[in-house]
């Protein structure tokens, strides 16, 4: 199996998205994008092998057989160096979701709030994905709108400023625990 078959049966049976969670904390609510992506089949056989050649993901039961998938930044990085130039029909998707990984890693690191400017840029991904999934996929329906997301999202005015904040706090939390 090379990696031109894994793109077909990508373009035939898989998705590239991008899933908007949404979480309730207790200082507001915050959205976080995470890129996934996943191929659909009744069988296992084949997903197994997919998953083998490519050295990432798992494989999910579910009621109409099993998915593949693969999450997390550095297996959408090798799916998209490995498949991505084979991909015809679902391309665009792939690259949204490429797109968001590679924003995702230059902004922040974890648990780090983020600016309106940078909900903007993944809501925008996320909606290139999500029209590009159209294409192959009817009845598709996208959770959360961008009025949604940027009224109910509380945001940090000065990151530096959180920053500072938050390192003042784990300092007294570890001076606490002394």
């Amino acid at each position: 199996m090379d990696y031109s078959y894994i793109a077909g049966f990508f373009d035939g049976e898989g998705s590239a998205m991008i899933l908007t969670i949404r979480r309730k904390l207790t200082r507001g609510v915050v959205y976080r994008f995470r890129p996934v992506i996943k191929i659909q089949q009744k069988t296992k056989p084949v997903l197994e092998e997919i998953m083998s050649q490519l050295g990432c993901g798992h494989i999910d039961k579910d009621g109409k057989g099993y998915t593949y998938i693969i999450n997390g930044f550095k297996g959408i990085e090798d799916f998209c160096v490995k498949v991505k130039p084979f991909i015809f029909i679902k391309r665009d998707a792939v690259e949204a979701v490429e797109d968001l990984v590679a924003f995702q890693r230059s902004k922040k690191r974890k648990n780090e709030p983020y600016t309106l400017h940078d909900i903007n840029i993944m809501i925008e991904l996320r909606d290139k994905a999500f029209h590009a999934n159209r294409i192959t996929r009817s009845g598709l329906k996208q959770k959360y709108r961008w009025i949604e997301i940027v009224t109910e999202t509380n945001f940090v005015s000065d990151l530096d400023e959180w920053k500072e904040n938050r390192m003042r706090g784990l300092r007294r939390i570890h001076n606490a625990q002394k």
